[in-house]
């Protein structure tokens, strides 16, 4: 299991690493603009979440999501208009998109 959450996480940076420099050297997630008012919200059952990310279909942008203090809800704020692939990690190490 680790080892596909490690793949992911290889493919997420490989996809986005162009954009991560252009919002600073080490970033992983691209920084949420003020002006973008798009909303994603929802929850899982039977699982709790570790991380909620929202990549954008072209793979140039990754947004991360707040989560819920019980880990079964997510929310992404201030994304900018497009089409969005969700990435859902829990805390049993398995990845659901």
């Amino acid at each position: 299991m680790g080892g596909k959450i490690l793949i992911l996480f290889a493919a997420v940076m490989a996809s986005v690493s162009p954009m991560s420099w252009a919002d600073g050297p080490g970033r992983i997630y691209t920084q949420a603009v003020e002006t973008d008012a798009g909303l994603i919200s929802g929850a899982v059952k039977g699982a709790v979440l570790t991380h909620a990310i929202a990549v954008e279909r072209d793979r140039k942008r990754v947004y991360l999501a707040g989560l819920d203090a019980a880990g079964t809800g997510f929310r992404f704020v201030k994304l900018p208009v497009g089409r969005f692939d969700l990435v859902l990690v829990t805390k049993d190490n398995r990845v659901i998109e």
